[in-house]
């Protein structure tokens, strides 16, 4: 399974709304297996120094194929 980017993201929302899901709350899975979920709160995190300040104030970034900074966006 590759990780979701924000093109794949996108194309997959924009279809739930077409489908008239538009509406539903977002709940999100806490790691790649699924072994639970948690509700979405935030929107999307794309400023290196907002991402660092997330990261660093956090746990940590984990179970993430990608880590560079400069390429990931940060949804929730």
């Amino acid at each position: 399974m590759n990780q979701v980017n924000v093109k794949s993201l996108y194309k997959n929302l924009e279809k739930l709304i077409k489908l008239g899901y538009g509406d539903r709350a977002i709940v999100v899975a806490d790691d790649n297996e699924g072994n639970a979920y948690h509700g979405l709160f935030f929107g999307c995190t794309y400023e290196k120094e907002d991402i660092e300040g997330c990261i660093e104030s956090s746990n940590g970034i984990y179970d993430s194929e990608v880590t560079d900074l400069d390429k990931i966006v940060i949804l929730g």
